[in-house]
Formats: structure tokens, sequence, C-alpha cells
């Protein structure tokens, strides 16, 4: 009996690192996205697209 109830408790130990891991993993995609300089037609794409959500008043 005590052999199924340590698997249990093993199990559950390793499934932990299962859930956190997805989400590091999305952090370290937001910290290179921002870490990449941007090109220079990325960069023009991106500003045109701020001043449009200002609105034609603050161009």
């Amino acid at each position: 009996m005590s052999d199924l109830r340590s698997g249990a408790h093993d199990c559950s130990i390793r499934s932990a690192p299962v859930l956190v891991l997805p989400i590091l993993q999305r952090f370290s995609k937001t910290l290179k996205r921002r870490q990449k300089p941007l090109s220079p037609a990325a960069f023009f794409i991106h500003r045109r697209k701020g001043r449009r959500e200002r609105g034609p008043l603050l161009r």
C-alpha cells in the first residue's frame, strides 16, 4: 500500500513543472521580442500604428 501512495505523491510533484513550463515559455518569448531590434520597415509600420491610435488631431 505504501508504494501506491508514494507513487501518487511522486506523480503530483512531477506534474507541477509541466504546468509552469508554458508560462515560462511565454515569458521568455515576450522577453526575446522586446530585446530584438526592429528592422527599418517594422519600425515605420510601428510608428504609423501609433499615430492612427492617437487620432487625426495629434498628428
